[in-house]
Protein backbone atom coordinates (compact mmCIF):
# COMPACT_ATOMS: atom_id res chain seq x y z
CA UNK A 1 0.00 0.00 0.00
CA UNK A 2 1.29 3.66 -0.83
CA UNK A 3 1.11 5.78 2.10
CA UNK A 4 -1.18 8.88 1.34
CA UNK A 5 2.18 11.14 1.62
CA UNK A 6 4.26 9.13 -1.11
CA UNK A 7 1.38 9.03 -3.29
CA UNK A 8 0.89 12.83 -2.88
CA UNK A 9 4.91 12.93 -3.46
CA UNK A 10 4.84 10.59 -6.71
CA UNK A 11 0.99 12.33 -7.96
CA UNK A 12 2.60 16.22 -7.72
CA UNK A 13 6.09 14.81 -9.17
CA UNK A 14 4.64 13.32 -12.19
CA UNK A 15 2.48 17.02 -12.14
CA UNK A 16 5.27 18.86 -12.71
CA UNK A 17 6.99 16.74 -15.43
CA UNK A 18 4.00 16.33 -17.69
CA UNK A 19 3.52 19.78 -19.12
CA UNK A 20 7.86 19.75 -19.59
CA UNK A 21 7.33 16.14 -21.34
CA UNK A 22 4.38 17.38 -23.54
CA UNK A 23 6.09 20.69 -24.31
CA UNK A 24 9.09 18.57 -25.67
CA UNK A 25 7.00 16.84 -27.72
CA UNK A 26 4.93 19.89 -29.05
CA UNK A 27 8.61 21.13 -29.62
CA UNK A 28 9.77 17.87 -31.47
CA UNK A 29 6.70 18.66 -34.15
CA UNK A 30 7.70 22.17 -34.15
CA UNK A 31 11.20 21.45 -35.35
CA UNK A 32 10.62 19.10 -37.85
CA UNK A 33 7.97 21.35 -39.57
CA UNK A 34 10.60 24.17 -39.28
CA UNK A 35 12.86 21.80 -40.96
CA UNK A 36 10.05 20.68 -43.60
CA UNK A 37 9.81 23.99 -44.22
CA UNK A 38 13.80 25.17 -44.65
CA UNK A 39 14.17 22.40 -47.40
CA UNK A 40 10.77 24.23 -49.16
CA UNK A 41 12.71 27.82 -48.67
CA UNK A 42 15.65 26.29 -50.38
CA UNK A 43 13.79 25.09 -53.41
CA UNK A 44 11.89 27.56 -53.94
CA UNK A 45 15.31 30.08 -53.02
CA UNK A 46 12.94 31.88 -50.36
CA UNK A 47 15.51 34.54 -48.80
CA UNK A 48 13.04 36.06 -46.48
CA UNK A 49 11.62 32.59 -45.28
CA UNK A 50 15.58 31.05 -44.98
CA UNK A 51 16.43 34.36 -43.23
CA UNK A 52 13.91 33.94 -41.03
CA UNK A 53 14.35 30.08 -39.96
CA UNK A 54 18.56 30.44 -39.90
CA UNK A 55 20.27 31.56 -36.99
CA UNK A 56 22.54 35.16 -37.20
CA UNK A 57 25.55 33.47 -36.32
CA UNK A 58 24.50 29.92 -37.88
CA UNK A 59 27.03 27.32 -39.40
CA UNK A 60 26.37 25.30 -42.29
CA UNK A 61 29.02 22.44 -43.19
CA UNK A 62 28.58 20.86 -46.65
CA UNK A 63 29.34 17.33 -47.00
CA UNK A 64 30.48 17.31 -50.77
CA UNK A 65 33.77 19.60 -49.95
CA UNK A 66 33.44 20.30 -46.28
CA UNK A 67 33.42 24.32 -47.51
CA UNK A 68 31.51 26.02 -44.66
CA UNK A 69 28.77 28.88 -44.73
CA UNK A 70 27.46 31.46 -42.47
CA UNK A 71 23.82 32.53 -42.58
CA UNK A 72 24.15 35.09 -45.10
CA UNK A 73 26.30 32.71 -47.51
CA UNK A 74 23.60 30.40 -47.31
CA UNK A 75 21.29 32.97 -48.44
CA UNK A 76 23.44 34.15 -50.73
CA UNK A 77 24.04 31.15 -52.25
CA UNK A 78 19.89 29.71 -52.70
CA UNK A 79 19.67 32.88 -55.05
CA UNK A 80 20.83 31.27 -57.67
CA UNK A 81 21.19 27.65 -56.63
CA UNK A 82 18.13 25.34 -57.03
CA UNK A 83 17.62 21.88 -55.16
CA UNK A 84 15.06 19.85 -57.54
CA UNK A 85 14.10 17.55 -54.93
CA UNK A 86 15.01 17.52 -51.44
CA UNK A 87 13.99 14.81 -49.16
CA UNK A 88 14.70 13.81 -45.09
CA UNK A 89 13.84 10.51 -43.18
CA UNK A 90 14.52 11.61 -39.12
CA UNK A 91 16.05 8.62 -37.82
CA UNK A 92 17.04 11.15 -34.04
CA UNK A 93 15.22 13.58 -32.32
CA UNK A 94 16.62 15.16 -28.77
CA UNK A 95 15.81 17.90 -27.27
CA UNK A 96 17.83 19.23 -24.05
CA UNK A 97 16.64 22.31 -22.40
CA UNK A 98 16.44 25.20 -25.15
CA UNK A 99 18.74 22.89 -28.07
CA UNK A 100 17.44 20.29 -30.64
CA UNK A 101 19.28 18.06 -32.71
CA UNK A 102 17.69 16.29 -35.51
CA UNK A 103 19.84 13.67 -37.24
CA UNK A 104 18.60 12.17 -40.97
CA UNK A 105 18.91 10.43 -43.75
CA UNK A 106 18.77 12.97 -46.50
CA UNK A 107 18.45 12.75 -50.53
CA UNK A 108 18.43 15.59 -52.97
CA UNK A 109 18.68 16.31 -56.44
CA UNK A 110 19.91 19.39 -57.52
CA UNK A 111 21.54 20.04 -61.39
CA UNK A 112 20.09 16.51 -62.01
CA UNK A 113 22.48 15.45 -59.57
CA UNK A 114 21.73 13.00 -56.82
CA UNK A 115 23.53 13.54 -53.28
CA UNK A 116 22.57 11.32 -50.31
CA UNK A 117 23.79 12.63 -47.41
CA UNK A 118 23.13 12.33 -43.13
CA UNK A 119 22.67 15.36 -41.80
CA UNK A 120 22.56 16.68 -38.26
CA UNK A 121 21.18 19.91 -37.61
CA UNK A 122 21.21 21.87 -34.17
CA UNK A 123 18.48 23.93 -33.23
CA UNK A 124 18.33 26.77 -30.76
CA UNK A 125 15.16 28.13 -28.63
CA UNK A 126 15.46 31.83 -28.55
CA UNK A 127 12.87 34.60 -27.34
CA UNK A 128 10.42 31.22 -27.56
CA UNK A 129 11.10 30.21 -31.07
CA UNK A 130 13.23 27.94 -32.92
CA UNK A 131 16.29 28.91 -35.37
CA UNK A 132 18.76 26.41 -37.29
CA UNK A 133 22.03 27.21 -35.42
CA UNK A 134 24.45 24.37 -37.14
CA UNK A 135 23.95 22.12 -40.41
CA UNK A 136 26.59 19.69 -40.92
CA UNK A 137 26.07 17.09 -44.10
CA UNK A 138 27.99 14.09 -44.47
CA UNK A 139 28.16 12.88 -48.17
CA UNK A 140 27.33 9.14 -48.92
CA UNK A 141 26.55 9.12 -52.59
CA UNK A 142 28.28 6.53 -54.21
CA UNK A 143 30.85 7.01 -57.03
Amino acid sequence: MIRPMKWLTVALVTFALAPAAHARAGWVAQIRDLDAQFRQAMIRGDAAQLDRIVADDATIIHGGNGSIQSKSGLIDRFRSYRIETYERRPLLSKIDGNLAVLVSLTRKIAGGRQTDTSTTEVFIRRAGRWQLLVLQNTDHTDG
